[in-house]
């Protein structure tokens, strides 16, 4: 076993000395199998211990990386929202172009939202609701873009809610360009 204080004073010795454990885990099966051992004696044993210092780990990682969380997400969150509208707003196309509105043709995709063709919201079969889009959107992916969903802008979107038809359309039946 090796002392906190060596490994403090000789860190080159003590980073060949982890190689070589390495080295050993890996070719020697029997040395394998008596460390899986012994770690998960050291686990049962110490077991509240372990998770607490992990969530601990955890806790810290997340408080000296927010920034980073928070770009990853939303990264995640704008390319999630990207493919779901791309793919609803091009059903009958072989390639995914750029998202547009089924009704008045906008395609900023800070405008665009997913509307649900019969009036659902968020809610999806037998009484199963989303707390946010973004739930839905994973749902929708994962279970291959079901029919019902289409693209539309927040205007459009928020009239059909609103008053139940949206100004383009009612505009295009009155015979006026929109």
């Amino acid at each position: 076993m090796v002392n906190a204080e060596w490994k403090q004073n000789n860190p080159e010795k003590y980073a060949n000395y982890l190689d070589g454990l390495r080295e050993k885990y890996r070719t020697n099966s029997v040395f394998r199998e008596k460390s899986k051992a012994q770690h998960r004696v050291y686990y049962y044993k110490r077991s509240d211990k372990v998770i607490e210092n992990g969530r601990i780990a955890k806790q810290k990682w997340r408080e000296n990386n927010r920034e980073y969380i928070r770009k990853t997400f939303r990264e995640r969150n704008a390319n999630v929202k990207f493919s779901v509208l791309a793919m609803y707003s091009n059903l009958d196309v072989e390639e995914l172009v750029q998202p547009r509105c089924a009704c008045c043709g906008e395609s900023l995709i800070e405008f665009l939202t997913l509307d649900h063709i019969d009036g659902k919201g968020l809610k999806v079969g037998k009484g199963k609701v989303f707390k946010n889009v973004l739930q839905l959107e994973l749902w929708l992916i994962k279970n291959n873009f079901p029919e019902g969903y289409r693209c539309l802008c927040y205007n459009c979107n928020c009239s059909l809610g609103h008053y139940g038809y949206c100004p383009h359309e009612w505009k295009l039946k009155m015979g006026i360009s929109p």
